[in-house]
């Protein structure tokens, strides 16, 4: 039976770093590791708003 994980990767993870979820999805299947998207996940700002604000960034992670 795999082991199913909630997974959100975010907006900036799949615009600047789509090679991180190339290697993922395959690395999770081989671990049995079966990776549940969350549906209507929404933003936590990325490092946009972590640059002018880190405590709002921890609110909207937080939410």
């Amino acid at each position: 039976m795999a082991v199913k994980i909630a997974y959100y990767p975010g907006n900036t993870a799949r615009a600047a770093s789509s090679e991180v979820e190339d290697c993922i999805q395959p690395l999770c299947k081989t671990l049995g590791i079966q990776l549940i998207e969350i549906p209507k996940a929404s933003s936590d700002g990325g490092n946009i708003i972590k640059q002018s604000s880190p405590k709002l960034q921890h609110s909207l992670v937080a939410r």
